[in-house]
């Protein structure tokens, strides 16, 4: 189902560019089920799982990583 969401709004130009931040194991089915136009707009992928990060946390790790 994600695969088919991301291809949906790809097409309605929710996105231009996608980074994917997912466990391991997961990345590696999403990355099946992603269409080759959606796989085009991919520009970063992240395997780790960081579910269990608040919002505020999510938003200071992502900003510390544009850093590096």
């Amino acid at each position: 189902r994600v695969g088919t969401y991301l291809d949906k709004a790809r097409t309605d130009h929710r996105f231009e560019a996608l980074v994917l931040v997912a466990p391991p194991k997961f990345l590696g089915t999403l990355r099946a089920e992603l269409t080759k136009e959606v796989e085009k707009l991919v520009v970063r992928e992240l395997p780790k799982d960081l579910s269990s990060l608040s919002a505020r946390e999510l938003e200071d790790y992502f900003k510390a990583q544009e850093k590096t």
